[in-house]
């Protein structure tokens, strides 16, 4: 009932595709089989990771930097032991490797490609420098989600991580340190005090968190990995939840939830620092999805800088607009008169909806 697809990319032919059987109740794989392709998708060819045995494969992860190289994660059917099954050919051939650990996600090093780090389902943060062949662990207690590598141009050391992790007293901090020199004594905290659970973000050259103290939340930021200072919204505004949606080109593009907003966010955009904030769009759209987390309906166009589609609700009616300068202006986006078939489309501009998901 679920398939993954991936095409190593440009100057290859090969495609592979994982179908698995999901068990919503169990929470878990019980069936899956890899197909590979070496003609553009035309033919395919299963294949068998251990001949005679039943291998179920939960995911696979593609180097971003090197897509030859891949990492299939299995586990048995028991939930005994867990494998990775490695590549160095865009899965031509694989080689297993058994971990002590269980992977809930892999995360590859955005520049170097044999640098891999793994979060575990008991929330430890394990490193390889070798593409998964042997493990360290980094720290205990960490947060899902929230572990970041270095960012190139921006941190001096490309084996630095950034986490959300928690202290001996139940509260959660930022911590910094390197992989091959991490321990209780190398952590770095670059924020003195306790942040929120689940509220660390690193982007391009901000870093994010917020801290809540008797009913009060705070937002900070950091540019460039100086010191946090507190987020400046317009001093009407009073959030209540706030969505980072871009970070590219020093500037900051954000969405908050105001006091009074129930299934709406408004947008601000940032001076450089991250720091001073400006009102660019009201009422726009959202939705609440799967485990609480906040759909907000705008979309970054890819591959254009600056262009943005957003859903605005006002009146209880919806309005797709547009802007091609990250928000300083916005339009409604015009409907087309015909359809691909040439036929009148007869769509009136207010109700003329897209849906960015």
């Amino acid at each position: 009932n679920q398939a993954m697809v991936h095409w190593t990319g440009e100057n290859s032919s090969v495609i592979l595709i994982l179908t698995k059987y999901y068990h919503t109740d169990m929470g878990k794989v019980l069936e899956s089989s890899l197909w590979r392709s070496s003609d553009f998708g035309t033919s395919y060819t299963k294949l068998t990771l251990q001949p005679g045995v039943t291998t179920v494969i939960d995911s696979f992860y593609i180097c971003p930097t090197n897509k030859r190289k891949i990492i299939l994660v299995s586990s048995s059917l028991g939930d005994r032991d867990q494998s990775l099954f490695l590549s160095t050919d865009e899965g031509a051939t694989f080689q297993k490797q058994l971990i002590s650990f269980f992977v809930e996600t892999l995360t590859f090093h955005p520049k170097e490609e044999d640098k891999v780090l793994a979060y575990t389902k008991e929330n430890k943060l394990y490193v390889s420098s070798d593409l998964g062949k042997k493990w360290t662990l980094l720290q205990e207690r960490v947060t899902k989600d929230h572990v970041f590598w270095a960012v190139a141009g921006v941190d001096s050391d490309a084996d630095l991580v950034h986490m959300e992790a928690q202290d001996p007293n139940g509260g959660f901090r930022y911590v910094t340190c390197r992989i091959h020199n991490c321990s209780e004594k190398t952590l770095r905290a670059p924020f003195a005090g306790p942040i929120d659970h689940g509220s660390l973000t690193v982007q391009d050259g901000y870093v994010f968190f917020k801290t809540t103290s008797t009913n009060r939340t705070k937002y900070y930021v950091s540019y460039r990995r100086n010191g946090f200072v507190l987020m400046k919204l317009p001093k009407y505004a009073l959030p209540k939840d706030l969505q980072i949606i871009s970070t590219d080109e020093s500037q900051v593009f954000m969405a908050v939830q105001e006091w009074h907003q129930v299934d709406t966010y408004n947008l601000y955009q940032s001076d450089p620092s991250g720091e001073l904030y400006s009102l660019v769009l009201e009422h726009v759209r959202s939705s609440r999805q799967a485990e609480e987390s906040v759909l907000v309906d705008i979309l970054e166009v890819r591959g254009v800088k600056g262009v943005f589609l957003a859903n605005q609700k006002v009146d209880g009616k919806v309005m797709t607009l547009i802007t091609y300068n990250k928000g300083r202006d916005w339009a409604y986006l015009r409907p087309p008169s015909t359809d691909m078939n040439g036929k009148p489309t007869n769509c009136q501009p207010v109700s003329a909806l897209l849906a960015p998901h």
